[in-house]
């Protein structure tokens, strides 16, 4: 699953909850939802991209492939 790869869970503009409000995963970059690029880790968002609000990945603290409990949980882990 190359979600688990993403740089997402740990940022700090993450917001938590795997669906939100939006009906997608979102953050303060993208609040209408995450681009899938971003997601899915094509591409790295320490760098600029088109529509990021010039927010940028951030460390929350958490190791990159450590997933954010919501998604441990639905995936059982």
């Amino acid at each position: 699953m190359v979600l688990l790869a993403s740089q997402c869970w740990s940022c700090r503009h993450y917001v938590s909850g795997l669906f939100g409000a939006v009906g997608r995963p979102h953050c303060a970059a993208f609040p209408e939802g995450i681009p899938h690029e971003v997601i899915r880790g094509s591409v790295d968002h320490r760098e600029p991209y088109p529509g990021d609000n010039g927010i940028r990945w951030e460390s929350n603290g958490r190791p990159w492939l450590d997933l954010p409990p919501e998604l441990r949980d639905l995936l059982g882990l």
